[in-house]
């Protein structure tokens, strides 16, 4: 015997609704992302990190009590670091000690803050504060005020640029006092 027009309505209702039931029991709760940016992806202690040029050339090698890599921002930092950084033969041409380090994952620069302590592969040493490193110009460079060592002389001024594929420090005033050393 036919069903009435009503009961299959009510038929294809019922069912309607106990397929939305049962698809609502089986969906999995997706947890929203609240993830602090300014928390660490990863943290090490006591590393050693190298970097390298897109050809697989070493730029610089550094050494940190501790480091901690931001995804989001694209950058990573780290404490109590010394880095040597590389020639295009391989040959350190400038070792750098600092308190704070932060490395911008774009571009390749790195600042340096707190007392910095340099020195390249000719025996020039100098200190400073709070110096860059300009990854596409290869040099550091400072406004803070420096002071120049090296066996014979010592100099101090304000602001310099230093480029140690090319040996050259060229400072940003003319207000130098060169120190001679017997």
């Amino acid at each position: 015997m036919p069903r009435s027009h009503t009961q299959q309505v009510f038929f294809l209702a019922a069912g309607a609704i106990a397929l939305v039931f049962l698809l609502n029991s089986c969906a999995v709760d997706i947890p929203k992302d609240n993830s602090d940016p300014n928390r660490p992806a990863i943290e090490l202690s006591q590393n050693d990190l190298d970097h390298y040029d897109d050809n697989g050339k070493l730029l610089w090698e550094m050494h940190a009590d501790s480091v901690k890599f931001f995804d989001t921002a694209q950058k990573t930092e780290a404490e109590r670091i010394k880095i040597q950084f590389s020639n295009a033969d391989g040959q350190n041409i400038l070792n750098v000690e600092a308190q704070h380090l932060v490395y911008d994952h774009r571009s390749g620069n790195l600042a340096f803050t707190g007392q910095i302590e340099a020195k390249d592969s000719s025996g020039i040493s100098f200190t400073t504060a709070d110096a860059f490193w300009d990854e596409a110009g290869k040099k550091l460079w400072s406004d803070s005020p420096i002071r120049v060592e090296r066996d014979d002389f010592s100099l101090t001024g304000v602001g310099f640029e230093y480029k140690p594929d090319e040996g050259t420090l060229t400072t940003q005033t003319g207000h130098l006092q060169i120190i001679l050393n017997p």
